[in-house]
């Protein structure tokens, strides 16, 4: 059976401190060899973003890493949306403004996917997915440590360790490749040109001429399938189908990334604070859903989110379905099925 070592948040406790238990406790860098190269792979936030896991926390990993005489790195790969992390010059700007400098964590920050338009590996998976682009990176690393900060999301109901592999170790192709796998319909018999969808669409795909969309004229192939424009579209004309299939696609990715690094090769730490209605990808990521949980360490990847799940849903017991229409179970049971680890755990306190 797995381990899940978990230690509470409190805001009358020194939270580092225990952070520095859990992280001894859990032994976690224990399977660290010298001269390694090691990823520390997190998400650094959107700019304007202010619920990422904090650098001090980051600070505490690389420490224990290069103390086990190991070099690590934090890294990420950029965004499919053209905001602050599209390429890799904002990516790292984003990074240092948000706290991720050298002197604070004391270790690099590299972007996983080149410039943010570079071909990644070409990995293989038996899930809905049966190949997908991981960044390129992670042939060259020895290890990788996944920080994931766990909190709502709008389209797969709650992002963790499985969402922080599967969309955050993927190229752009990758990503766009996962989203995609949920469809776009339109009843355009309904549209009256009010062009509200232009509005949240960043890329500004839809085409509204003569008080009617055309789709014919539209660049389809570069929709994200993101759903943004469905609830802004009062008359109905945009719908989404296959919904379930985004988390399948995530667990996809991961058993890809899994087969490149190696499954004994990671581990996990997450935070479950600051858990909001939506991601940290968004820099306004709405309202705060849950108190604050606790922080996770783990050497098993499907053990670590089912265990933030049952801790959150022992507060509210549908609060992510409730939020974000979506059963946040799915991409654990999917991962489980795929062989990536268990929903059996026993949790250490």
């Amino acid at each position: 059976m797995a381990v899940v070592y978990f230690t509470e948040w409190s805001f009358e406790k020194d939270m580092l401190s225990r952070f520095k238990r859990l992280l001894k406790k859990s032994d976690i860098f224990s399977f660290i060899q010298k001269d390694e190269i090691v990823a520390i792979k997190t998400h650094v936030g959107e700019y304007g973003n202010l619920n990422y896991v904090h650098p001090i926390f980051i600070r505490q990993i690389v420490d224990g890493i290069k103390a086990r005489g190991a070099k690590p790195f934090v890294t990420d790969t950029t965004s499919y949306y053209n905001y602050k992390r599209y390429n890799a010059i904002d990516h790292i700007e984003t990074a240092y403004l948000n706290g991720f400098s050298y002197s604070a964590i004391n270790a690099p920050f590299i972007v996983s996917d080149g410039l943010g338009f570079q071909k990644g590996s070409v990995s293989f998976s038996k899930g809905v997915l049966k190949e997908i682009e991981i960044a390129q990176i992670y042939e060259e690393v020895d290890k990788v440590i996944v920080v994931s900060h766990c909190k709502g999301h709008p389209q797969v109901g709650f992002g963790g360790a499985i969402k922080n592999i599967g969309m955050g170790c993927t190229t752009k192709g990758g990503k766009l490749l996962q989203h995609r796998t949920v469809k776009m319909e339109y009843n355009i018999e309904n549209c009256n040109g009010c062009g509200k969808c232009i509005s949240v669409c960043e890329p500004k795909i839809p085409v509204v001429r003569d008080g009617k969309r055309r789709l014919e004229e539209e660049k389809e192939w570069e929709c994200m399938h993101c759903g943004f424009c469905v609830p802004v579209c009062e008359r109905g004309v945009i719908s989404m189908k296959d919904k379930d299939m985004l988390p399948k696609a995530l667990a996809a990715a991961c058993e890809a990334f899994l087969s490149v690094v190696g499954k004994d090769n990671v581990r996990y730490i997450s935070f479950a604070n600051n858990i909001s209605m939506w991601c940290d990808c968004c820099s306004a990521p709405r309202k705060k859903i849950l108190d604050d949980i606790g922080i996770l360490a783990s050497n098993d990847l499907v053990a670590i989110d089912q265990a933030f799940l049952d801790l959150a849903h022992s507060k509210d017991k549908d609060v992510f379905q409730r939020h974000n229409e979506i059963d946040p179970e799915i991409q654990v049971r999917e991962a489980e099925r795929l062989g990536l680890g268990s929903s059996s755990y026993m949790l250490t306190k």
